[in-house]
């Protein structure tokens, strides 16, 4: 029997090993992306006002866990304690925000053109492969997810291997707040099997920083 494959987080101040997590097999990432696809037409037939509900109920578990989530920061990529905290207040402020002007943002928008009415209306994708960096390991997600999940997409999050464990944490902290499963999952994955993901026909759109 092949040994499991690992990502191992190092404490940059400290040279000293945090955690391990398991790679996910490609069976994994083929569970997550179609779980994702799944719940994205759940997602998108709720309301404004249901979206945004949500929002803030991740923002309370922000609050929540704020010390634990800053540590872990502190923990895998050397932010220091103050900046931690901060960034997960920031993500807690987007999604406040994000839910307050939910039903403004998400109204169509009437445009003059030659046609008797014309209006700009926001309508989800589906699912959605983020690739994000490390230094920024919360706030990175949040900026662009609290808007795209308001809008009715779900995301695939490929962390920085640094970071999986804050990518890990957001990921229950979604769950925790009582949205469906496949709203935000964390992929633990090389960097060499993202092309696969972005061919895939289910993932329709990639963001990266």
């Amino acid at each position: 029997m092949s040994a499991t494959v690992t990502f191992a987080s190092i404490d940059p101040a400290t040279g000293e090993e945090v955690a391990r997590y398991p790679k996910h097999s490609r069976a994994e990432v083929e569970r997550r992306v179609a779980l994702a696809e799944r719940d994205s037409h759940a997602w998108r037939r709720t309301t404004p006002r249901e979206r945004g509900d949500a929002l803030r109920r991740v923002a309370d578990l922000l609050d929540e866990r704020r010390e634990a989530l800053a540590l872990l920061a502190v923990q895998e990529m050397g932010k220091p304690i103050a900046a931690a905290r901060a960034e997960v207040d920031k993500c807690a402020w987007v999604c406040r925000l994000t839910a307050d002007t939910a039903e403004e943002a998400l109204a169509p928008r009437l445009v003059e053109a030659d046609w008797s009415r014309s209006y700009v209306r926001l309508d989800p994708l589906g699912p959605l492969l983020a690739i994000m960096p490390w230094n920024f390991p919360y706030w990175q997600v949040f900026r662009f997810f609290a808007g795209a999940a308001l809008v009715g997409n779900t995301a695939l999050v490929k962390h920085a291997p640094s970071t999986t464990g804050c990518a890990l944490a957001l990921e229950e902290l979604w769950r925790d707040a009582g949205v469906p499963e496949g709203l935000l999952q964390a992929l633990v994955i090389d960097v060499d099997e993202v092309p696969a993901l972005i061919a895939d026909p289910l993932v329709l759109a990639v963001t990266l920083t």
